[in-house]
């Protein structure tokens, strides 16, 4: 009735204007309440522990406003009762109680042991010791719960522009996988001879994670877009 509007002789009458800012506000009440991209995420390491990822990734549930809104009037005008999941622009790869919603497939990262595994249907299909970023307070590689954004071949990586007007780096790779919308990914590092340990610590990288050359052919291949990448 609240979403109704009256005339003046008491009848409840039905304004479009009216009628659709309350779906609107309704549903982004839905979106505030269910939707996880940037919360803490639960997750369950190789080392067989339960850690909570901060809330860096844009990783989880994310309802289209818009979309479900559009759902809602088809229902509403439909008459019937409906049962269904809300329109998602972004879902989670699995139920909560498959790896808090992480499935059996999805590439992990350890900071603290500077490796890295792929999953996929639940098995490691690879892993390796790998060199994350430098913690200096700017190359830090964030941690959180991500996805791969896009997978690249022949990728042409740029560093912020110096006060001279040049790139604080320019490197192409030959397998990039990103894993944030701020330039941070998985690739291979042709010049480094050693990795994991504490080589990171003081010789890391530019936040993405590096990966010895040889196994990142094997990483990319496994890899897919969408494919949850947790980062601790």
């Amino acid at each position: 009735v609240k979403w109704l509007s009256v005339d003046e002789d008491g009848n409840y009458y039905k304004d479009i204007n009216r009628w659709n800012k309350k779906l609107t506000k309704y549903v982004e009440k839905l979106a505030k309440k269910y939707d996880t991209v940037y919360e803490e995420h639960k997750f369950h390491t190789s080392g067989d522990e339960d850690v909570m990822l901060p809330s860096e990734g844009y990783y989880g549930y994310k309802i289209d406003i818009e979309g479900e809104v559009e759902q809602l009037k088809e229902d509403l005008n439909n008459n019937e009762n409906v049962e269904r999941k809300p329109v998602y622009e972004k879902e989670e790869a699995s139920s909560y109680d498959d790896n808090y919603g992480f499935g059996n497939s999805y590439i992990e990262i350890s900071i603290e042991d500077q490796h890295l595994w792929v999953y996929v249907d639940g098995k490691v299909e690879v892993e390796t010791d790998v060199v994350t970023g430098t913690p200096d307070g700017k190359h830090y590689t964030s941690t959180g719960a991500f996805f791969a954004y896009d997978k690249q071949t022949n990728k042409k990586l740029t560093g912020e522009i110096q006060s001279n007007g040049k790139p604080e780096y320019e490197v192409r790779v030959k397998n990039w996988i990103r894993i944030t919308n701020y330039g941070i990914g998985i690739h291979e590092t042709s010049y480094r001879s050693k990795f994991g340990g504490d080589i990171w610590k003081t010789d890391g990288s530019h936040g993405c994670i590096n990966v010895p050359a040889k196994i990142m052919p094997e990483i990319y291949k496994l890899a897919y877009t969408g494919m949850p990448v947790a980062i601790y």
